[in-house]
């Protein structure tokens, strides 16, 4: 079954498998970078949520960093903040009093630095104004101070700051779990090597559903087979579909794993007499529904 994978660095993903990636159709593979954010700082895109440009965090308290050093760069660590910490109630918090207590942590503020800076006009919510509460829209930026990646963790105040809500979401293969850290920052194969450039997105994790429902991917999250996302594309993986007269084979329809009706395929038809095959020829074919298999 395929997977929900999320991008939420700058750079594109570009993915092969097992050597066959070149003769594929690039779009299968491919995953666009995160365009809420450079290399260096991430923002935050949510309009404010409560009168006055303020937020509404309860339950939802902690702001978490995933950070890594450009000498390790697998070995992402936590920076968890209390950012309603220095907010008179946490059902209304400004944005000015999340990047203090962001400021405010020995570990985040060694990295890193957060500030209110103008933003677009989208921060603006159309019922209660600007994230600042004031006449100009304002965002959170969260700036690196030393070389490294990192990246807001899908969970808690996250929810709410949407700093990954332009991060794009695709299905891809299972194949590609190999290259991701699951929703909670945890690689999800250990024993493979390679960067981690992808979040793996599991549906049945609450901190998954969240981005997955902002993206506007709704439940029940329906995914396809991982052959499906092959489209027809990649000539190493083949279905055949083979029709018999009685012990006679007669005719075989092979066609690209993952193509629909209506595709281009490859049908064979043999003639037999007493039992032997006389003639076999081979022509191009269009896929129909009654050839088709599933594994």
């Amino acid at each position: 079954m395929a997977e929900f994978f999320q991008n939420v660095f700058n750079k594109d993903f570009h993915g092969t498998i097992y050597g066959v990636g070149e003769t594929e159709s690039p779009r299968n593979w491919t995953m666009g970078a995160n365009i809420g954010r450079s290399t260096n700082s991430v923002v935050h895109w949510a309009g404010p949520g409560v009168t006055g440009g303020r937020y509404n965090l309860t339950g939802k308290t902690t702001l978490t960093v995933k950070f890594a050093r450009q000498s390790h760069p697998n070995a992402f660590f936590a920076i968890a903040v209390d950012v309603t910490a220095t907010a008179s109630a946490a059902g209304s918090v400004s944005i000015r009093e999340i990047v203090t207590d962001l400021n405010a942590d020995s570990m985040f503020s060694t990295l890193m630095t957060a500030s209110v800076i103008d933003g677009p006009n989208e921060v603006k919510d159309a019922t209660h104004g600007f994230a600042d509460g004031g006449g100009v829209a304002k965002q959170i930026d969260i700036t690196g101070k030393v070389p490294g990646e990192f990246y807001v963790l899908n969970s808690s105040a996250e929810e709410v700051l949407k700093f990954n809500k332009k991060a794009p979401i695709k299905e891809l293969l299972t194949f590609f779990k190999r290259h991701s850290w699951d929703v909670d920052g945890t690689a999800v194969e250990p024993a493979a090597t390679g960067p981690r450039p992808l979040i793996w997105l599991d549906i049945s994790d609450a901190n998954a559903q969240v981005p997955l429902t902002t993206a506007g991917i709704v439940s029940p999250w329906t995914r396809q087979d991982d052959y499906q996302l092959l489209k027809g594309s990649v000539p190493e993986y083949q279905f055949i579909k083979n029709t018999y007269s009685g012990a006679d084979h007669t005719v075989q329809v092979s066609y690209n794993a993952g193509a629909v009706a209506g595709d281009a395929a490859i049908k064979t038809t043999m003639v037999y007499v007493s039992n032997k095959m006389t003639e076999s020829t081979t022509v191009p074919h269009i896929l129909e529904t009654g050839d088709l298999v599933t594994p």
